[in-house]
């Protein structure tokens, strides 16, 4: 499955179109699969903080926490998406 996929884009590397799509679809598994492993954590940390006392948590929303770690989450999915990029075009060059 490997040779197949690597001889896949060898065929689709020749041209800057091809070097461009595969970077592309690089990219795209990679978001999915950061995107997934954020999910898990996001879950976890979920679970934890039900345990916490509602006060606590009114607290926590109105200081911005949880709008906080999205943001924290979406900067390293998309930082890891344009880094797998990166590192996939300077490969192939």
């Amino acid at each position: 499955m490997a040779r197949l996929l690597s001889m896949i884009m060898t065929y689709a590397g020749v041209s800057v179109v091809g070097k461009i799509l595969v970077a592309l679809g690089v990219g795209f598994v990679t978001y999915g699969a950061i995107t997934a492993l954020l999910d898990a954590l996001i879950s976890q940390v979920q679970q934890y903080v039900g345990g916490l006392s509602s006060d606590l948590l009114q607290v926590l929303a109105i200081w911005g926490l949880f709008e906080a770690v999205s943001i924290i989450a979406s900067a390293m999915t998309a930082v890891a998406a344009v880094k797998s990029v990166r590192v996939f075009i300077a490969r192939s060059s």
